[in-house]
């Protein structure tokens, strides 16, 4: 990704190498513009890289974890 990147939805459903390292790796550029993330069925998202996205999307106000093994009903 560039830096600041005007991204406003962006979409990796069922991609198994989507992870908390990819989340951590878009923190270099930061998203203010990111709406929408969908990360349905990438199994290897945890509660750490959802506490991530918190800090990294300011805005972002839809946000698809459904089949994400590695999330609890505390997340």
């Amino acid at each position: 990704l560039i830096p600041s990147s005007k991204f406003q939805v962006l979409r990796v459903n069922g991609c198994r190498w989507f992870n908390d390292s990819s989340i951590s790796a878009l923190s270099n550029s930061k998203l203010p513009y990111l709406h929408t993330l969908e990360i349905a069925y990438c199994a290897n998202v945890s509660v750490l890289g959802l506490d991530m996205l918190v800090d990294l999307c300011p805005v972002l106000s839809r946000l698809d974890v459904h089949g994400c093994d590695r999330l609890d009903d505390a997340a």
